[in-house]
């Protein structure tokens, strides 16, 4: 299955590693987790069997975008915000509901085991905001490169959430930031000398 999506950005992010921190700049979508409300018997045709419990509730977790457009060639599923526990992938169904619709850029199957325990112990909510990481690949059919999901086999998840950073930290990241542009071939900025000059 391949997601297509349009509306990424380049982000850095933070990830352990050797048991330091390791920057890297990863292109990504901001979306957020939705999780979908199954009724009582948690069973409905067609859907993903992907559910877990929380708080005596069945759901179904999906990850939306609130900016992409929902592409009817392309076969989107699609939710709706009105319609707590619907989602599908019949565009034309659309007009059925009077509810705002988003683009589904995840389903339950792209979740991985860690993702849903996380769920079930509350480190991940409904709603949170979370970037989710993409990758470009080549169409025959068009130019430029286009942009996907990146599923291997299941989705990477970022928390959004905001960081005081040390001054060694932003160093750090400034540093990253050079190399980055080195190995693309870039002119390298010298915000690390600015920073380490003007920033006491």
């Amino acid at each position: 299955m391949q997601i297509k999506v349009k509306d990424t950005r380049m982000q850095w992010i933070v990830t352990p590693h050797q048991g330091n921190t390791h920057h890297k700049n990863m292109l990504v979508a901001e979306s957020k987790l939705v999780l979908v409300d199954t009724g009582t018997d948690g069973d409905y045709p067609d859907y993903s069997r992907q559910i877990i419990g929380i708080n005596h509730r069945w759901v179904r977790p999906i990850i939306i975008s609130e900016t992409e457009k929902i592409e009817e060639r392309d076969k989107d599923w699609y939710y709706v915000k009105d319609v707590n526990n619907y989602y599908s992938t019949s565009t034309h169904s659309i007009k059925l509901f009077h509810g705002k619709h988003f683009k589904v850029l995840a389903l339950p199957e792209h979740f991985s085991p860690k993702h849903l325990q996380a769920i079930v112990d509350g480190k991940m909510k409904d709603g949170d905001k979370v970037l989710v990481e993409c990758e470009k690949y080549i169409d025959p059919n068009k130019t430029p490169l286009q942009k996907r999901i990146k599923l291997n086999p299941h989705i990477t998840l970022h928390k959004v959430e905001e960081k005081m950073y040390t001054k060694e930290e932003v160093i750090d990241i400034l540093d990253d930031f050079n190399h980055y542009l080195h190995k693309e071939g870039l002119v390298k900025y010298p915000a690390k000398e600015w920073f380490e000059q003007n920033v006491k």
